[in-house]
């Protein structure tokens, strides 16, 4: 994509937008009552709580001071889409406004790091139906060991991993041309087509010990 503005170009996905949107539309004065989710198979939001929402992420887009290249937007309720908005431009030329493109339903965006809360999300859920635990060795899950190899004797939990403290870290990247097909036991066992020197692995602190994002 190509951006010729001072307009950041910024990306809001669903996920992100799910739950700001969300907490809109439950405004006491507007929830629960206008909601409408009618008997077929799509659920759907009131006009005044559409045209409510639409005015608020179009605000959020446009915002003067912290403005975006576009936001897109979609909540699930009960099973059912409640709202689909999508506000702003995909592409943007300062010089020649008529090249602009708007964001539409069809819009890819790239989620990098929004997939990590979608990943919580999930495994979040399986430790509540009681199929994962958060302090136990994860190495159980995966069958083999995941161990920082300076600190063979610490085990590494799912808390460790979700909260950043697993002693993993970025040195090593974390792109593969090929990623759908890559098993992660390559990427962290010794010896693995994608393990490298190992300098993804902390040699500074212990699992559990020091946080780092990644």
């Amino acid at each position: 994509m190509n951006f010729k503005s001072n307009r950041a170009p910024i990306f809001f996905t669903a996920a992100v937008s799910m739950f700001w949107v969300t907490a809109c539309a439950m405004k006491a004065e507007l929830m629960p009552a206008d909601f409408v989710v009618p008997s077929g198979a799509t659920a759907g939001v009131s006009d005044a709580i559409k045209a409510a929402l639409d005015a608020d992420l179009r605000a959020v887009v446009t915002d003067a001071r912290y403005p975006l290249a576009s936001l897109a937007t979609l909540v699930v309720r009960e099973g059912h889409v409640a709202y689909v908005g999508q506000f702003g431009d995909t592409f943007i030329d300062n010089a020649a406004p008529q090249k602009n493109r708007k964001a539409n339903a069809e819009t890819m965006y790239r989620i990098a790091s929004i997939s990590k809360l979608i990943t919580t999300l999930g495994v979040m859920r399986l430790v509540d139906e009681g199929r994962l635990a958060l302090d136990v060795d994860v190495s159980t899950y995966l069958g083999w060991s995941l161990r920082n190899p300076h600190f063979p004797d610490a085990p590494i939990t799912m808390r460790m991993l979700l909260t950043h403290r697993a002693s993993i870290t970025d040195e090593a990247g974390y792109y593969w041309e090929d990623a759908q097909n890559v098993n992660l036991r390559d990427v962290f066992l010794r010896g693995g087509v994608h393990y490298g020197t190992g300098a993804m692995w902390a040699k500074n602190a212990r699992p559990g010990e020091y946080f780092s994002y990644g």
